[in-house]
């Protein structure tokens, strides 16, 4: 917790403590999240904008409502994550038109168990220049799976005990 100048440089979020980041509109060029504290390492307390690479090292960022936002249109600016590493909230990544694979870094909740990656293979794909990805979890009512929506998605499909929406 302090603050920070954003620059062409990089930016290393590292500790062993809970870290909340507030960024205010600004964007940052390479950012390394690194921080080994046990459950939720790193929240956002509003949206973050990243315009180079991600580096995911250890530690579990939660967005809440806000959104972690790459806008490099290369796919491995967007690190794949790990168990230990990954994004629990809302990721926008630019994209472009190319035959690049894009891996989404996400999950829901704070334990090795829910990092549940999404990968996109993008084929050429003209019209969009953005994806915004998120991770929610199914919610059962008398046995029955009940998924609500509460904005339109393009798609979305049941992995690992919730449910994908881009």
């Amino acid at each position: 917790n302090g603050s920070v100048t954003p620059a062409a440089g990089t930016l290393e979020l590292k500790g062993t403590a809970n870290q909340n980041v507030t960024s205010n509109g600004a964007t940052y060029n390479n950012v390394i999240f690194n921080n080994s504290s046990l459950n939720t390492a790193i929240t956002l307390l509003d949206d973050m904008t990243i315009s180079g690479s991600i580096t995911l090292t250890d530690g579990i960022v939660t967005t809440g409502l806000n959104k972690l936002i790459s806008t490099s249109t290369n796919a491995s600016d967007l690190p794949i994550g790990s168990s230990t590493a990954f994004i629990d909230g809302n990721i926008r990544k630019s994209i472009a038109t190319n035959t690049q694979t894009y891996t989404f870094p996400i999950g829901k909740g704070n334990k090795s168990s829910d990092y549940s990656p999404a990968e996109l293979t993008n084929n050429n794909m003209v019209g969009p220049t953005r994806l915004d990805i998120s991770f929610g979890e199914i919610i059962e009512e008398d046995g029955h799976v009940k998924v609500f929506r509460e904005k339109p998605q393009v798609s979305q499909g049941l992995i690992n005990g919730g449910f994908m929406v881009l």
